[in-house]
Formats: C-alpha cells, sequence, structure tokens
C-alpha cells in the first residue's frame, strides 16, 4: 500500500514560498536542488516540496491544507503577518462543530486554519451555507 510521502506545492518563487511555508508550519529547511526546495516535519510527517513552475495559478485548488489551531483568529493573524491573506471576513465561518477560516499563502494557493470540535461559546462564526 502507499503512503503520502511528500506534499508538493507548485509556485513562481520556490525560496519565497519554501521561507513562507517552513515558518508557518514550523517546518525546517532541507536544501534545493534545481527548482526544488525541501522542508521537512519536525514531528516525522510528509516532507513539503515546493516546485518552482513557469506557469500562473489559475483556478481554485483542488486539494488544500486544513490546518488546526486553538486560535484561529489569533493563528490567521500570525499568518498573515508572514504573507498569507485572508480570503473571508474576519467571522470564522462554522459546520458540524468545526469552525474555519480561509487564506491563501503568498501566491494565491488556499488554505484554511481550523477549530475542531469545540466552537468557543458565544462565538460570532457563522454557517458555511451562507457563503
Amino acid at each position: 500500500m502507499a503512503t503520502i510521502r511528500e506534499i508538493v506545492i507548485d509556485c513562481k518563487d520556490a525560496d519565497a514560498m519554501a521561507q513562507f511555508w517552513a515558518a508557518a508550519l514550523g517546518f525546517t529547511f532541507l536544501g534545493a536542488a534545481g527548482s526544488y526546495r525541501a522542508l521537512e516535519d519536525p514531528t516525522g510527517g510528509p516532507k513539503l516540496i515546493i516546485q518552482e513552475v513557469p506557469e500562473e495559478k489559475t483556478q481554485k485548488n483542488r486539494v488544500h491544507f486544513d490546518l488546526e489551531a486553538v486560535d484561529i483568529r489569533a493563528e490567521a493573524l500570525r499568518l498573515e503577518a508572514l504573507g498569507a491573506i485572508l480570503l473571508n471576513d474576519r467571522k470564522p465561518i462554522q459546520e458540524h462543530r468545526t469552525q474555519w477560516m480561509v487564506l491563501c499563502d503568498p501566491e494565491g494557493n488556499e488554505f484554511c486554519i481550523c477549530q475542531i470540535g469545540k466552537i468557543p461559546d458565544g462565538d460570532d462564526g457563522f454557517p458555511a451555507s451562507h457563503l
């Protein structure tokens, strides 16, 4: 049976994207080879490979990261300071006892910051059906 060894993100500027994702995820930069930059997950998960390609991103991702955080608003702000862009307003989206905020990396690849299983009392999120 196959297992996930690496996850690859295509981009225009591999150095800048490797720097962003290393800081965003706490990964370690392993090195570069041609158009590739390798990042290692310190917890032993799959490596993240940043691949520089000539073509531009043209549409919404068909696969994206869901990153889990205890405080999704604080994490969204931290990631914005690194260069991410918040794609929904500051109110989290809620569905199935989960809430999330949608962002994209500096080159437009979408990802979510999620809080799973417990929505804080009085939270002002809104249902996903209202997007």
